[in-house]
């Protein structure tokens, strides 16, 4: 039942209950007011105690009327709380229903609920946005309709904070698409369309992805384009992943950050391409000049007192980035064939990379050996 302080401004019996509607304690008196004052008769039955609000002439400010409550008691208890609302038309009713999800019935087939709410696909009710079944606002730019579990909405529930609508979209539509392949293909079609229920998607919020849905976007990508295709967002972007060997696809912000999950950014892509191997050279590809300041190179190197270098250790390649020299990958070296033709840029190339073995670049102990085999090479030339 409720107490009689709920007709009170402020006192709220749903606070902190996330199940319930409102928690102001403002909607049950401002729902009588508005009905009383268009003409409505109501009557709470509340335990044993009936309500019944109605306009009456203010005791304190004269030719003011203000909404009262008359509290009848005597009745039998029961545990229940009744709301009766009288002169409801049929056209009241049937506009009524497009408020209440509760006051309609809706196809089972087009409901797909979620632990964050439900996509609603009646194509009647598209764009419309609800909160626990109540109708807060319409955005004819959605493809379709949802009923948000938990939003935040300003006073007269007439528009949901646009972070936390954007944000419960896409928590929506990435349970449903997890769960349902019907739901995951209209996602993804929604998204190569440029759908603005998506629209949010960014780099930022890319890691809300589920791993299935990632790896599905990037399959069809791949099947559309081809596996040596990549999303980019500008004609530059594509412009720059040609000169890499890649084939630049523009497609839609929310579309690269679906794929971001599972092919990575576009630096990230960029940073891989280029040090990527385009040519991996045998030994009779190598010009006499090249073969002789490889082996001295590497020889020179091995002759130190506390390294080893072979042959059986360097690949000879060309990267797809023309600015790279050499890398340390999978613990080998590897150092492009342009290089081979200088005895002085061969033996700079394969100590820096040999000395990765004692760490990363930048790392102290990559550089203390950089240091210590040039001292060798030189103390050994002596």
């Amino acid at each position: 039942v409720l107490p009689r302080e709920v007709l009170l401004f402020g006192h709220t019996t749903k606070y902190g209950r996330e199940g319930l509607i409102g928690q102001f304690g403002e909607g049950l008196k401002l729902a009588c007011l508005a009905a009383v004052r268009a003409g409505h008769e109501v009557v709470i039955r509340s335990g044993s105690e009936t309500w019944k609000p109605a306009m009456s002439p203010s005791k304190v400010f004269p030719g003011t009327e203000v909404l009262t409550f008359d509290i009848s008691t005597g009745r039998a208890e029961r545990q229940r709380v009744r709301v009766e609302i009288g002169g409801i038309t049929e056209d009241m009713w049937a506009q009524f229903q497009g408020l209440f999800l509760g006051l309609r019935k809706i196809d089972k087939a087009h409901l797909v609920s979620t632990a964050s709410g439900s996509l609603i696909l009646d194509p009647a009710l598209q764009g419309r946005i609800y909160v626990k079944g109540v109708f807060v606002e319409f955005d004819g730019r959605f493809n379709v309709g949802y009923d948000i579990k938990n939003a935040k909405v300003d006073r007269d529930r007439k528009l949901v904070e646009r972070w936390s609508l954007e944000s419960t979209l896409r928590a929506i539509w990435f349970e449903g698409a997890s769960q349902f392949g019907m739901v995951q293909k209209r996602l993804l079609d929604g998204i190569e369309n440029q759908m603005d229920d998506m629209a949010s998607l960014d780099k930022y919020s890319a890691y809300e992805v589920p791993e299935v849905i990632a790896k599905a976007a990037a399959a069809r990508f791949e099947a559309n384009h081809g596996d040596k295709a990549v999303p980019v967002l500008t004609l530059a972007e594509s412009r720059e992943m040609e000169h890499l060997g890649r084939k630049g696809v523009v497609v839609s912000k929310a579309m690269q950050a679906l794929l971001s999950k599972a092919t990575g950014t576009f630096e990230q892509l960029c940073e891989k391409l280029r040090s990527e191997v385009s040519k991996t050279y045998s030994w009779g590809d190598l010009t006499e000049t090249q073969r002789s300041n490889l082996e001295r190179a590497v020889a020179a190197i091995d002759a130190t007192e506390t390294r080893t270098a072979s042959l059986d250790d360097v690949d000879v390649v060309d990267f797809r980035s023309p600015g790279l020299e050499g890398m340390f990958k999978d613990n080998r070296v590897l150092i492009a064939a342009k290089h081979l033709d200088n005895f002085g840029s061969t033996l700079l190339i394969l100590v820096h990379e040999f000395a990765h073995r004692a760490g990363g670049d930048g790392h102290q102990a990559h550089i203390a050996e950089i240091e210590e085999t040039w001292k060798d090479l030189y103390l050994g030339a002596l």
